[in-house]
């Protein structure tokens, strides 16, 4: 083994266990899922000022414990109120796209390369890297796991700046509704009213892209994944 293949290994092992370690810590803290964003809530303000960037750094680096983008996204808006929960929830996303795009890059490339046609749940061929902003852009709109959507494009060689674009643009409609789903104390309905309008928006147009040939054979991978992973549940 390569010098380089055994630091990519070290690494690995190192990512794993420190998940692990995480995945343990939450478990044992007993912190119901629906009580996550008030207890990062309570984290980051004991930061006062420097809230904002301790925020935006935790939403960053939570993509390597693939924890719940949309935690922090509802979280967001308790903590700054929807307007600059928006801001800083978008931030974080884009620089966490950014990191799972560097991280699959680093860790994927090479398992890509050997596996071939044996990888599931991408879209393979020359036409999705060329396509590389559309194909993002697409399984934003379509909810497709949000890191494991950096994660593939890092490992599968798409250009960054079709990732950024793709993703700065595709998570709009759904992170103004959350966020506002977030703010929802500030301004009861105000904020229901804006969430819904957004998460309708972003369904539409989630149902418009589908109907191209792209989003057609995007949503027939979201489907065979689900069906898959349903299959490997049972068995």
């Amino acid at each position: 083994m390569g010098r380089k293949k055994y630091l990519k290994l070290v690494f690995f092992i190192l990512w794993l266990l420190a998940t692990a370690g995480l995945f343990v810590l939450y478990q044992q803290s007993g912190v119901p899922v629906q009580d996550l964003p008030a207890y990062i809530q309570r984290w980051v303000e004991q930061f006062g000022v420097w809230g904002p960037i301790v925020f935006i750094l935790a939403y960053t680096l939570r993509t390597l414990t693939f924890f719940s983008a949309t935690v922090f996204t509802v979280a967001a808006g308790i903590i700054f109120g929807p307007y600059f929960g928006f801001i800083y929830a978008l931030i974080g996303a884009n620089l966490s796209a950014t990191l799972a795009y560097i991280v699959g890059r680093y860790f994927g490339k090479d398992v890509v390369a050997r596996a071939g046609k044996n990888v599931k749940y991408f879209p393979r061929g020359e036409k999705f890297r060329k396509n590389g902003f559309m194909t993002v852009l697409m399984m934003r709109l379509l909810f497709f796991p949000y890191d494991w959507v950096g994660y593939l494009a890092g490992a599968y060689d798409l250009r960054w700046r079709d990732l950024a674009l793709g993703t700065f643009i595709g998570i709009i409609p759904g992170m103004i509704a959350f966020v506002f789903l977030g703010g929802i104390f500030e301004d009861l309905w105000k904020s229901l009213m804006i969430f819904t309008f957004f998460f309708i928006l972003g369904l539409i147009i989630a149902k418009l892209l589908k109907k191209t040939k792209l989003g057609g054979e995007l949503g027939e991978l979201k489907k065979k994944s689900a069906v898959e992973d349903k299959k490997e549940e049972t068995t």
